[in-house]
């Protein structure tokens, strides 16, 4: 499971993580996705849907482009 993870490892090659969970997500706890952000000491943001897939009807990720945008923006100030 993720608990093997090297989270030093992947922080340092990644550099900048966000972690997305879907409100609704049948698939994953969010105490899973809580778990994810805080080893990779990231903010969880929250998107309200289900599972974050096409299948779900979540073709698009306005929440993520965002998130980008706002990074882009305090990094280029």
């Amino acid at each position: 499971g993720h608990k093997n993870f090297d989270w030093n490892k992947i922080k340092g090659s990644a550099g900048n993580v966000a972690v997305f969970h879907g409100d609704n997500n049948p698939y994953v706890p969010l105490d899973e996705s809580k778990d994810f952000a805080e080893n990779l000491g990231s903010k969880l943001q929250s998107s309200q849907t289900g599972h974050l897939n096409e299948l779900a009807g979540y073709v698009e990720f306005p929440e993520l482009l965002g998130y980008i945008i706002a990074r882009n923006n305090t990094i280029m100030v």
